[in-house]
């Protein structure tokens, strides 16, 4: 789930953002949080984000305030739940510059044909850092982070717009549709037509 922090934070002269947003964000004990279903305020934080995705996807009536009601809260117990990492290594902090470097590329460019070598060069790093940037930071890979990212997109356009699918996977950067067809039952649990029409009934 990717989104602006001004989502929820608004201008950086309102309370929320200098209260809670800005500190977060820049404080550099905190790159990350790793959240667990395990342990109880991550996994209500997890079920805040899940909300948030739903109702984008579902776009029920007023699903904006929804949103950015669920990611509040998710954004509340991050700034007063996450644990701040004692002395933070300047190459941990590193990695965490990089990847959002990268992140941000192929959030950018999901769409066309991206190679390792093209994300790696968005951060000026090798190939190899790339790997295991991705690999230590958000315990991935380059290629499957990208696909995760086509088939999020593929899903938003099943769900806001009348395009057939094989155009959706083409406009999505999936040259087969097959494979794309695969792709999403396995991350959705059914096939890119089932998906669309389960998600309009539930919006009716």
């Amino acid at each position: 789930v990717v989104f602006h922090p001004r989502l929820v934070g608004g201008s950086p002269d309102s309370v929320f953002w200098q209260k809670y947003l800005q500190p977060l964000l820049t404080d550099p004990s905190r790159p990350c949080a790793v959240l667990r279903r395990s342990v109880d305020w991550q996994r209500e934080a997890m079920d805040c984000m899940e909300r948030a995705f739903r109702a984008v996807v579902n776009e029920i009536p007023g699903y904006e305030f929804k949103t950015r009601a669920a990611l509040s809260e998710m954004m509340y117990l991050l700034v007063t739940r996450a644990p701040a990492m004692r002395a933070v290594p300047k190459k941990a902090l590193r990695s965490a510059d990089r990847i959002k470097t990268m992140l941000q590329f192929v959030q950018t460019h999901y769409a066309e044909d991206l190679t390792v070598e093209q994300i790696a060069a968005s951060a000026s790093i090798s190939p190899s850092e790339c790997l295991r940037c991705f690999h230590d930071m958000i315990g991935t890979t380059p290629n499957q982070y990208l696909r995760g990212q086509r088939l999020q997109r593929a899903a938003e356009l099943l769900c806001g717009t009348t395009l057939q699918v094989t155009a959706i996977a083409a406009q999505c950067g999936f040259e087969d549709s097959s494979y794309f067809a695969r792709s999403f039952r396995q991350l959705y649990g059914c096939g890119p037509t089932e998906f669309r029409r389960r998600t309009l009934r539930a919006g009716q």
